[in-house]
């Protein structure tokens, strides 16, 4: 069965959906954080979009809504895959409306254009209803602007932009969650397996040898020590990406690959923004370690799960984010012998999913 469309339109309007929607994305995050010297916006434009996002898939699963075309057996030019309601396509453009309505009134005109014009594509395309790309909008432009007023009222992005260039714990928390996803990606790829992840468990031991038997490099320690603590380089250099090697390789080694995957975000993400809110907005100390604040467990939590929940489902990912973040908040030692959150968090956020799965 064909639905009525105008041929030239419906090319265009696919065309428009495509690769060229993603790049128009990007074009425009970059045009209103660089040409306006906005470095305070880079932290909004990634979590509004990727907290959207999430929500939106999570509503995907939830509702398992049909897409029109599929319900009604319309041909159309490209027959997508996964559920209807709502449309994330309408929610990535809608994510960074707010934002660059805030900086430039004129870009934010267009930018509604062109969201309302992408929110028109998708029912026209018959790839979704009306209600998803209302519901799309309405979550991409919430979302932004929760984070928008989160810099307005508080200052929090400005802030962590400061802590990142004077602050050394920043920077090790950002490496952190870079290096955990960019793991994820190998994973997934298939670039890295578990004997790859044994050989790469290998050559960090043999690195750290290495550096602590011969002198650094003048650069070499200058690069490290901008991640990384005096202490650590001095009595373990790289500790932590070979900690966090090893928790990898625990999880995938014993574990199914999404759940491995599922609790190496955990770590990624909810131990290193447990660590910077805690440590710099904290203001209700748990009462058991008063090292640790709730705000930071929280937070941790919730961005852990977010991590997660795009390998297994959502409440499997929150019951392994919140225990792991939870056993995260107490000091665990075996003897003398503090266990590394690295190795603890994968650990725990795997065993505890795989028994909830």
């Amino acid at each position: 069965m064909a639905m009525f469309s105008y041929e030239p339109l419906t090319i265009f309007f696919a065309y428009l959906c495509s690769f060229i929607f993603f790049v128009l994305l990007v074009m425009v995050a970059v045009e209103t954080i660089v040409w306006h010297h906005r470095k305070e916006f880079i932290l909004p434009f990634l979590l509004s979009f990727f907290v959207a996002y999430w929500i939106g898939v999570v509503l995907k699963n939830l509702f398992a809504v049909e897409r029109p075309f599929v319900l009604y057996g319309f041909d159309v030019l490209i027959p997508e895959q996964g559920y209807s309601f709502p449309s994330l396509h309408v929610v990535a453009a809608f994510s960074l409306l707010p934002l660059v309505w805030y900086k430039n009134k004129i870009m934010g005109y267009w930018w509604f254009g062109f969201s309302l014009l992408i929110a028109i594509a998708r029912v026209y395309l018959q790839v979704h209803f009306l209600s998803d790309v209302v519901a799309g909008a309405f979550i991409g432009y919430e979302t932004a602007s929760f984070f928008l007023s989160l810099e307005e009222r508080y200052g929090i992005f400005s802030r962590l932009n400061k802590l990142l260039l004077h602050t050394l714990e920043i920077r090790r928390q950002l490496f952190h969650t870079l290096f955990g996803i960019l793991l994820v990606v190998l994973i997934k790829t298939y670039l890295v397996t578990v004997d790859t992840m044994v050989l790469l468990v290998i050559l960090a031991l043999f690195l750290v040898w290495l550096l602590k038997k011969y002198t650094f490099p003048r650069w070499l320690y200058r690069a490290l020590s901008f991640f990384e603590r005096e202490k650590h380089l001095q009595r373990f250099p790289a500790r932590g990406v070979f900690f966090f090697l090893v928790g990898a390789l625990i999880a995938l080694s014993f574990f199914p690959e999404n759940i491995a995957v599922a609790s190496i975000m955990i770590l990624s993400l909810g131990d290193s923004v447990t660590n910077i809110i805690g440590r710099y907005f904290g203001k209700w100390r748990i009462w058991y370690n008063p090292k640790k604040h709730w705000e930071g467990t929280l937070a941790g939590i919730f961005f852990g799960l977010i991590g997660a929940s795009f390998f297994v489902p959502f409440w499997t990912a929150l019951i392994g984010s919140a225990l792991a973040m939870m056993v995260e908040t107490w000091n665990i030692t075996i003897g003398k012998l503090e266990i590394d959150d690295n190795v603890l968090i994968p650990l725990v956020a795997a065993l505890s999913m795989n028994v909830f799965h």
